[in-house]
């Protein structure tokens, strides 16, 4: 009778710990919410200029930039996801993108400037998301123009030093093919064959992500920026990077069954975070961190890994507590203007938080 007594006490104490846990993480994914919310809320009043999109800084200072705008967007499709309330915004959001639209491409400010592919993709990736928020077909169209525009950006130069890989800009003055623009390609592809079902999108994909494997791995695991026309490798380590391969790897899991996708994903994001958290990501710009986790967050999708969140939330937490001025609810140094990039960073990492 004792040890039944035991037993049951022993149970008794297991659920109520359960119970404990599940109430601390609803609560944690509330305060999480409201943070987004409010992030957001500072986000549209100091970053809505009198101009036609966003402005790039708080004093403002000019049009935001393609990529400040993506990450924006990307932002708002991140709390839409969640709360339908955020759905005519990111409507209002996918309309601006007008402002920027040259041909099948956006520059990367408005109605000028050569075309960059990563900021490309990024707004391709934006509007695949938007379209599995919205329903509205001309987002996942107007994606797969973009991804024409990145394929036509592959160098099919046999005579440069690992041929192959996606030019960062079509500037004539550029010959480096880099991580961003090629993983982001891959990541691109995947989504498009997520919505599609189309082969070819799955074939670019293996592709591009093969190619950052054979001409820009390191041996520490991790990936370098980018490699010229000649084979000089830029041995930058940067987050968002890694995050692109780590994304990119679980996603061809996903789409292939081929566990030794899975694998390299694990081991590049335990790789990365063994690199980046241990300084808190320390000389990452947080637009970086964010992407980074927004990526990892694709993986833990597929391999549930509470250790990536709990690393998003310090990160998150940290940039709440040190460069939050209360008075604005802007993230910025002291002394330093606020950044649409810095805003939006906050953004999506507690509105992901929150989910």
């Amino acid at each position: 009778m004792l040890n039944k007594t035991i037993a049951a006490a022993v149970l008794l104490a297991a659920a109520a710990g359960i119970f404990c846990a599940a109430r601390a993480s609803a609560d944690r994914r509330s305060a999480d919410r409201t943070r987004s919310a409010t992030a957001f809320a500072a986000m549209q009043r100091y970053f809505d200029s009198t101009g036609p999109v966003y402005t790039d800084a708080y004093p403002p200072a000019g049009s935001s930039s393609a990529w400040s705008f993506s990450q924006a967007l990307a932002a708002t499709v991140s709390l839409a996801r969640t709360r339908p309330a955020y759905r005519p915004v990111l409507a209002s959001e996918l309309e601006l993108l007008r402002y920027y639209q040259r041909g099948d491409s956006y520059t990367p400010y408005p109605s000028r400037g050569s075309v960059y592919l990563d900021d490309n993709e990024w707004l391709g990736q934006d509007l695949v998301a938007a379209y599995r928020e919205l329903g509205e077909r001309w987002t996942l169209q107007r994606a797969a123009r973009i991804f024409g525009v990145v394929t036509r950006a592959w160098d099919g130069d046999t005579h440069d030093a690992c041929s192959g890989g996606v030019f960062w800009t079509r500037d004539p003055s550029n010959s480096d093919r880099n991580t961003v623009s090629t993983a982001n390609g891959a990541l691109l592809a995947l989504d498009l064959y997520r919505a599609t079902n189309r082969s070819r999108y799955l074939a670019w994909a293996k592709t591009m992500y093969g190619w950052v494997n054979r001409c820009l791995a390191q041996p520490d695991g991790l990936y370098a920026d980018h490699v010229s026309r000649t084979g000089k490798v830029a041995p930058a380590e940067w987050s968002y990077n890694q995050g692109a391969m780590i994304a990119a790897a679980a996603g061809l899991y996903t789409a292939t069954g081929d566990r030794a996708y899975l694998a390299q994903a694990n081991a590049i994001a335990q790789t990365a975070l063994a690199r980046f958290e241990p300084t808190n990501f320390s000389g990452e710009p947080s637009a970086f961190v964010a992407i980074f986790f927004r990526d990892l967050k694709r993986l833990a999708g597929v391999s549930p890994s509470v250790s990536y969140r709990d690393a998003a939330q310090r990160y998150a937490d940290s940039r709440w507590s040190t460069v939050r001025d209360p008075r604005t609810g802007l993230f910025h140094a002291k002394g330093s203007a606020a950044t649409l990039l810095d805003q939006a960073a906050v953004v999506e990492l507690y509105a992901q938080l929150s989910e």
